[in-house]
C-alpha cells in the first residue's frame, strides 16, 4: 500500500544477533513513497527569469496532471534537513546561529514530515523552492528528489533575457550569469532529467513525457505490486530509468564531443 516505503509510528525493527530489537526512528530516515520533483536553473530563484521559466513549467504541469499532483511553495531553506543535522544537537544549535535566513531546525523538520506527508497520497509532488539553486543542497537529505535541470545552454541568450527585463534586474546580471555557469559545470549524473529544449513548451512537453513514465512505474495494477511488491514501494528504483532517456543519452554524446 501507499504507506509502505514511510515509517508512520517511528518503529523501526531491526535483527541483531539478540532476535529483533525495535528501535525509534525519525520520519526522515526513510524515502518519501513519491520522490518530490524539484527544478533547478537556469539560474537563481528569485530573480525574474528563473521565476517566470519555472512558474511556466508548475502551469503546464498543472493543466497536464490535473487531479495527480501538488505543487507546494518552500520557504524554509531545506538545505539544512541534511540527516546529521537534525540529529546532532550540536550542530542544531551551530546552524541556527549562523542561518542568515533565519530558517530554525524545528521549521526545516517541520517542512520535511510536511513533504513526506503529502508523498503518501501517492500524487506527483512538486516543490517550489525559494532557497533551492544547486543539486548539491538537497544530496544528504532524506528527500530522494527527482532533481530537473532547466538549461538555457548559451550565456548570451541568458544575458539577453536577464536585459530584457529591464535596469533592476540587469543589475544583478553577474550573479545570475555565475548561478547558471555552476549549474552547466554539474556531472551530469546528478541530474534525473535536463531540459535542454530552445522553447518552454517543448521542456515542458520532455518534463511531463518523463513524469508519465514516473507515475506508471510508481502507480502498476494492483496484481503487478502483490507479485512484485519491491517495485512497487521503490521508486528510487527510477532514477536509473534517466539514463534511458535518448535525449539524455544524446546530450551526453554532445558534451562528450566538445
Amino acid at each position: 500500500g501507499a504507506g509502505t516505503a514511510t515509517i508512520t509510528e517511528g518503529k523501526q525493527k531491526k535483527k541483531g544477533f539478540m532476535g529483533t530489537k525495535t528501535e525509534a526512528v525519525p520520519p526522515y530516515d526513510v524515502v518519501p513513497s513519491m520522490r518530490p520533483v524539484v527544478i533547478i536553473g537556469p539560474s537563481l530563484k528569485g530573480y525574474e527569469i528563473t521565476d517566470m521559466m519555472q512558474k511556466a513549467l508548475f502551469d503546464h504541469l498543472k493543466r497536464r496532471f490535473e487531479g495527480r499532483i501538488i505543487i507546494t511553495r518552500v520557504s524554509a531553506d531545506i538545505s539544512l534537513a541534511k540527516k546529521n543535522n537534525l540529529k546532532d544537537p550540536t550542530k542544531r544549535t551551530l546552524i541556527e546561529r549562523t542561518n542568515s535566513r533565519g530558517s530554525n531546525l524545528a521549521e526545516v523538520q517541520n517542512e520535511i514530515e510536511r513533504i513526506f506527508e503529502l508523498s503518501k497520497s501517492l500524487q506527483l509532488v512538486v516543490l517550489d523552492c525559494d532557497t533551492i539553486n544547486h543539486p548539491s543542497q538537497l544530496l544528504k537529505t532524506s528527500l530522494n528528489p527527482i532533481l530537473v535541470y532547466l538549461q538555457i545552454s548559451s550565456p548570451k541568450v541568458l544575458q539577453r533575457l536577464i536585459k530584457s527585463r529591464g535596469k533592476a534586474q540587469t543589475k544583478n546580471m553577474n550573479v545570475q550569469m555565475v548561478a547558471a555557469e555552476k549549474l552547466a559545470q554539474c556531472p551530469l549524473e546528478m541530474w534525473d532529467i535536463i531540459l535542454h529544449e530552445n522553447s518552454l513548451e517543448e521542456a515542458s512537453e520532455h518534463l511531463c513525457g518523463w513524469l508519465e513514465e514516473y507515475w506508471a512505474a510508481t502507480h502498476l495494477p494492483s496484481n503487478a505490486s502483490r507479485e512484485n511488491p519491491a517495485n512497487a514501494t521503490n521508486p528510487r528504483n527510477f532514477r536509473q530509468r534517466a539514463g534511458e532517456d535518448a535525449e539524455y543519452i544524446q546530450m551526453r554524446e554532445r558534451y562528450g564531443e566538445e
